[in-house]
């Protein structure tokens, strides 16, 4: 996001999240943090609980931060996030992983994948696992993952 003009899609079902106001609101902190100007284009997207609503076969990265663990239809927006992807492209996956079965995110109190368990479902849905990071070394379960098409 902090790379210089960009265009970035915003997908949410949440209609209240992408009202322009409350996005500019969000984009200006972000870029305030950052001590940076904003020259991204941003684009907000309504998409359902199983469809992205983004165009086809367009994208070279789609980033799903720290929300696959509240999908309710994982799946299928797993396949509907396959066809927005050129066929080069990738999906980064950042997700706080459970250390335990059954652990639930501090926030939003949903479970959280375990690595094993989000490996399996987005290898099922045409993925294949590419690398991951660890993004904090002294919290080592908050990852990101790099995912290619199969």
């Amino acid at each position: 996001m902090m790379a210089d003009s960009l265009t970035i899609h915003l997908q949410n079902i949440d209609p209240v999240c992408l009202q322009p106001e409350t996005l500019s609101l969000t984009i200006r902190q972000l870029y305030q943090i950052r001590g940076q100007t904003c020259s991204a284009f941003f684009i907000p997207v309504r998409g359902s609980e199983q469809e992205t609503g983004l165009p086809s076969r367009f994208f070279d990265k789609i980033i799903v931060e720290n929300s696959l663990h509240e999908f309710t239809r994982s799946n299928e927006m797993l396949t509907s996030i396959r066809g927005n992807l050129k066929k080069d492209g990738y999906l980064f996956i950042g997700e706080l992983i459970a250390r335990r079965k059954g652990q639930k995110h501090p926030g939003c109190r949903r479970p959280l994948f375990t690595e094993e368990a989000l490996l399996q479902l987005v290898d099922s849905d045409g993925f294949r696992f590419v690398e991951k990071t660890v993004l904090d070394p002294n919290n080592p379960y908050d990852r990101v993952y790099r995912f290619a098409l199969k």
